[in-house]
This record gives C-alpha cells, sequence and structure tokens, in this order.
C-alpha cells in the first residue's frame, strides 16, 4: 500500500521510520519499514524514531 501510493503520486523517494527493534520484538512485531525498502524500486532512506 505505501509502495502503490508512492508510484501513483510520481514520488522519487519515500522516507519511513523504523523504532530500532530487533530480535524476538521486531519478530512478533512485525517489520514494515524493512519489507518496504526490501520490495522498494525507489531510494527508501530509514530513520530511527525518537523515544516517545
Amino acid at each position: 500500500m505505501i509502495l502503490a501510493h508512492a508510484d501513483d503520486a510520481g514520488m522519487d523517494v519515500t522516507v519511513t521510520s523504523t523504532h530500532g527493534r530487533s530480535g524476538t520484538s521486531r519478530y512478533a512485531n512485525g517489520n514494515v519499514a524493512g519489507k518496504v525498502v526490501g520490495l522498494a524500486d525507489l531510494p527508501v532512506p530509514t530513520v530511527r524514531a525518537a523515544d516517545a
């Protein structure tokens, strides 16, 4: 859905945030940023989200 929107909007780059999770937490909660980066045909820089 993210990449489809980027394509429809003619974007040259898409920036996404990451929570910096690893291991079991990443596995249990998924990794949207990683999937977007892996599937994208355009550059996808990632920015670590600030702690809330």
